[in-house]
């Protein structure tokens, strides 16, 4: 698989900087440290929505490509197994996972990425919870 570095210089053969950073909405600060490989830091969740957005990719595949290791549910069951285990750390997604349950079947690429970027901030907050 392509990370996304690679996958960021593969569309700069085709544009610059200054164009990728206005399709993106992302700084040209930001993508040249993501291309260049100059940052530690995984990037910030708003700026692989961008990127994701901009080229028509769902939001799990670039956060993949980022380096995340989301290991994506691959069917209905396991699907519904995480949205549950979200409700359980946080009761507050409960409306959000039963909408997202009506979606399974008609757009789990979509389910699949809100589950993941969900996910992903839990986790990076430092309680787990959010404020």
């Amino acid at each position: 698989m392509m990370d996304l570095a690679e996958f960021l210089t593969d569309k700069l053969q085709h544009t610059s900087y200054r164009a990728m950073a206005k399709r993106t909405g992302v700084s040209r600060g930001a993508l040249e440290a993501i291309v260049n490989r100059q940052t530690g830091e995984f990037p910030k969740i708003g700026t692989l929505t961008r990127i994701a957005r901009a080229y028509g990719k769902p939001l799990w595949d670039v956060m993949e490509m980022a380096g995340a290791h989301l290991e994506m549910p691959m069917n209905d069951t396991n699907r519904a197994r995480r949205l549950a285990q979200l409700v359980e750390r946080q009761p507050k997604f409960e409306r959000v996972a039963k909408r997202l349950l009506a979606k399974i079947d008609t757009n789990p690429d979509f389910v699949d990425g809100i589950i993941a970027g969900v996910e992903a901030a839990l986790d990076a907050l430092p309680d787990g919870s959010p404020q």
